[in-house]
Order: C-alpha cells, then sequence, then structure tokens
C-alpha cells in the first residue's frame, strides 16, 4: 500500500489497548482526543473539562513495524472511546493489530486473529491549523511560570494503598487533599465526607519514596476532586513505579510507566495532569 502516509503495526494487540485504556475513562461517553503522529511515536493527549489531562506516548519501538511518509507530524482528532472500543476488539486472542491511513480523514484498524480479519474505520475530527503545532487542548493546564515545588518517585502498589476510594466518591467532585511536609518529611491524603474520614501517611524517612526533592519551607497542601484520581488509580494497576510532580499553584504531573516485555526495554509513559480545586479546605 505505497499509497499510505502512516501505517504501524503489532503483534502484542493487548498491550496497546491497555496503554489506550489507562488515558481512556469514558466508556459511555465521546471522549475526543488529539494524535500526533512523529518518528518517536504516537502521542495521544486528551482532558476532562479543565479538571485532568492525561497524556500517553506510545514509542516507536513498541511497534514490529512503524513507518511515516510524510516529513512533518501527522496530526488529528479523533473520538478516543470509539478508537478504544476498536483496539479492544479481539485484542485478547489478537495475533496482530495494523494501524493506518492514507489521508487526514480516517484511521483502519486491521485486527487479526487466528485465521479471521476484522478491519474498522475511524473518522477523524476537524483539527484547527493553529492547534496542530501546539498539541494542547486547554490553556488551563500551561503554567510557565509556576516552580516546581516538590518531587518524587514511589511503588505504584504503596500510592494505591494510599489512594483507597470509598466508592460512592468516585463519580463526584468530593475533595481529597494532598499534603506535602518537607520538614517532618511527610505525604500526607486526607478525604472527609458522608463516608466518614480517610487519612493516609507516608513518611519519606522510611525510604518508600525515591529521589525525593522539595523547595518548601512549610507545608504545601493542595486539594482535588476525587473523580479526577480515579483514571490515575486505573492505570497504576499497569505499572510499577509512579512519579509525583507539584508545582506552586498546586498543579500536579503523576507519571507512570508502563513496560512492555514483548518490545525488551522500550517503555510506554502514561502522564496525568490535575488542577487543584480553588478552596483547599474539606
Amino acid at each position: 500500500m505505497s499509497d499510505l502516509i502512516f501505517s504501524c503495526s503489532t503483534n502484542n494487540p493487548k498491550f496497546l489497548a491497555q496503554a489506550l485504556m489507562a488515558v481512556a475513562w469514558k466508556d459511555q461517553e465521546d471522549q475526543l482526543c488529539s494524535a500526533s503522529v512523529s518518528n518517536d511515536g504516537i502521542l495521544i493527549l486528551t482532558e476532562d473539562s479543565t479538571t485532568i489531562q492525561a497524556s500517553v506516548l506510545l514509542r516507536a519501538g513498541l511497534f514490529q513495524n512503524y513507518t511515516l511518509v510524510r516529513e512533518e507530524n501527522f496530526e488529528f482528532r479523533i473520538n478516543l472511546t470509539k478508537f478504544v472500543k476498536c483496539i479492544k476488539l479481539f485484542s485478547e486472542t489478537a495475533t496482530e493489530l495494523e494501524i493506518r491511513s492514507k489521508n487526514d480523514a480516517e484511521i483502519q484498524v486491521e485486527i487479526t486473529d487466528g485465521l479471521s480479519t476484522t478491519n474498522c474505520t475511524i473518522r477523524t475530527l476537524y483539527y484547527p491549523t493553529a492547534q496542530v503545532n501546539n498539541m494542547t487542548l486547554s490553556k488551563a493546564f500551561s503554567a510557565p511560570d509556576s516552580v516546581e515545588v516538590a518531587s518524587f518517585m514511589i511503588r505504584s502498589s504503596i500510592v494505591k494503598e494510599m489512594f483507597v476510594l470509598p466508592d460512592a466518591t468516585t463519580k463526584n467532585t468530593v475533595p481529597i487533599k494532598m499534603v506535602i511536609d518537607a520538614v517532618a518529611r511527610l505525604f500526607e491524603v486526607k478525604m472527609e465526607g458522608g463516608f466518614g474520614t480517610v487519612r493516609s501517611t507516608m513518611d519519606f524517612g522510611l525510604l518508600m519514596a525515591q529521589r525525593p526533592k522539595f523547595d518548601l519551607c512549610e507545608p504545601f497542601e493542595a486539594c482535588y476532586p476525587i473523580s479526577s484520581l480515579v483514571p490515575v488509580l486505573k492505570a497504576m494497576a499497569l505499572s510499577s513505579e509512579t512519579s509525583f510532580r507539584f508545582k506552586g499553584n498546586g498543579m500536579l504531573s503523576i507519571q507512570q510507566a508502563i513496560s512492555n516485555q514483548a518490545a525488551g526495554s522500550v517503555e510506554t509513559v502514561v502522564e496525568f495532569i490535575l488542577q487543584p480545586l480553588e478552596d483547599n479546605t474539606l
């Protein structure tokens, strides 16, 4: 197919489906995303209003075949919900999956499962030229004037234990407060509501976190809607370590590396950026 402008294929469709599902939190509703295809890989960027932005980088090395004919990046918008449903089709048993495009108007997905082959065609959405080179859906998530005040890495299993969310809160905006005390070297997570009070504390001095860095003279605290943490915790099921980076304005970046054993040392990086609530009180 010499008329293709882009194509990639993998013999591990299940991993690709898992990586995309990590940033697709709307199962029944349309969730739009921006995609940028370069020689380095495929960057998927999506957001939910101004509370959470998520991205996943599918590196070119994850695919057995990866070809981009254009000299410039191939960018488009797509319905992520429908795209993930298409990728998930037979992904558990599929032996090969190919994604290709002949033009800017549609993306084709071909899934091979034994002797059968399934083809899906998904139309792309209009992408304003002004946004193509920016790959940013909302200015709310860019804070160039805000400095990083705290960062650390921690095992994902520990994070999941700290962020135990009551079932009744996962679909609303009940706040969850995160507090970092650089002097006492503590990281605290707490929630309050009709379900009672939930509080978890981690001591940086117990070597539970790696490479902790602080630029704080007093305790730092910020609140986030619990609903923003749900997709983050969902993605943690696939990662072994999680990186937290807090900015002075409360913006929080959570990065997770997902390894694909079939691709050797190539990692897929999933990042969530959370906007803090204006009110820090519980």
